[in-house]
Formats: C-alpha cells, sequence, structure tokens
C-alpha cells in the first residue's frame, strides 16, 4: 500500500463491506453499493478522484450556462443548455442513486459531457493540437 485509502480510495471493484461469516446467503446477494453517489465517488476513487469529479462537473455546468446564448445555431443553443440541465439533474439524482457507478449510465453521461464540451464556443479553438487552432 503507497498511500492510505483516503487519498485514492478503495478502488473501483472493492467491495466496501465484504460478505462476513455472520452474514446470510441473502445478505450477502444484496446490492453491496453505498446509494449516495458523490459518497460513493468519495470511497472508491478518494480524496483525489473526488476532487477530478468535482472540478469536471462545476467546469461543465458553468461553461454550459455561461455559453448558451452565444452557441451558433438555435438548435446548438438547446443542446448546450439540455445537456448542462441534464448534467446538473444526473449529479442531483445520484445523491439517491450511484448513477456514475451504474455500466448503463456510464454512456450517456459521457455523451452528455461530450456535446457540452463540443458546443461550448471556443473551447475547440482553446485547446493546444486541435484541428483549425488559432496560433
Amino acid at each position: 500500500q503507497i498511500l492510505p485509502p483516503r487519498f485514492f480510495g478503495i478502488g473501483m471493484g472493492s467491495p466496501y463491506r465484504p460478505c462476513l461469516p455472520m452474514d446470510s446467503d441473502i445478505s450477502c446477494q444484496l446490492p453491496k453499493y453505498i446509494h449516495n453517489g458523490p459518497l460513493a465517488i468519495l470511497l472508491r476513487l478518494g480524496l483525489v478522484g473526488f476532487l477530478a469529479f468535482l472540478w469536471i462537473s462545476v467546469v461543465s455546468i458553468k461553461h454550459g450556462f455561461s455559453s448558451w446564448h452565444r452557441a451558433g445555431t438555435i438548435g446548438d443553443q438547446i443542446l448546450l443548455l439540455g445537456c448542462t440541465l441534464t448534467l446538473m439533474m444526473i449529479i442531483f439524482s445520484s445523491l439517491l442513486e450511484p448513477y456514475f457507478f451504474m455500466w448503463a449510465w456510464i454512456p450517456p453521461i459521457a455523451v452528455v459531457l461530450a456535446a457540452i464540451m463540443a458546443r461550448t464556443p471556443g473551447f475547440r479553438e482553446s485547446e493546444p493540437g486541435m484541428a483549425g487552432a488559432k496560433s
């Protein structure tokens, strides 16, 4: 062990509560996850992963709300505002269910984040090495 789990968490595949000898077979078959998404991220990924998650979430929401009205067409504006509101609702609803760790939810969350980044005016031009980048 390099550092205590509080910095890097217990890992994605590690159970936070393993089955104990005193548990019945039924209790060992029940879901073994925390129902609070942010707490689950903190437990699994540690402080480093949780701060990265907060940074990505806050920056994406900030960019989405601050630049939706400057997006090109009305369709781009609707897409950017809709994806930003969707991301906010996913984060809010993850207080009751850890959507960020459910395999079926990972692709939609990635698409929402990618749509926010792709439709934010000036995002692609500010990235070095991107096609069409300003020199």
